[in-house]
């Protein structure tokens, strides 16, 4: 006979609570500009444009230009 393990008694079960609220339209705003602003600036580096180096400064100037919740990803 196999036994049924109840993982919210065992311990093992830790139920996940998220809350969530949703972006403001100026936070929304502001993401998608940082988004647009790392596109562009990704397509210079591919283009050759800038080099890696000054990828990396303009990328790092964005992240304070764009205070966001997907700047600390890039």
């Amino acid at each position: 006979m196999k036994k049924i393990i109840d993982f919210e008694q065992s311990g093992y079960f830790l139920p996940f609570k998220s809350e969530v609220k949703p972006l403001t339209p100026e936070q929304l705003k502001t993401e998608f500009m940082f988004l647009w602003a790392e596109m562009i600036t990704r397509n210079m580096l591919n283009g050759g444009v800038i080099c890696r180096d000054e990828y990396l400064l303009i990328m790092a100037e964005n992240r304070l230009s764009f205070p966001t919740y997907l700047a600390p990803l890039f």
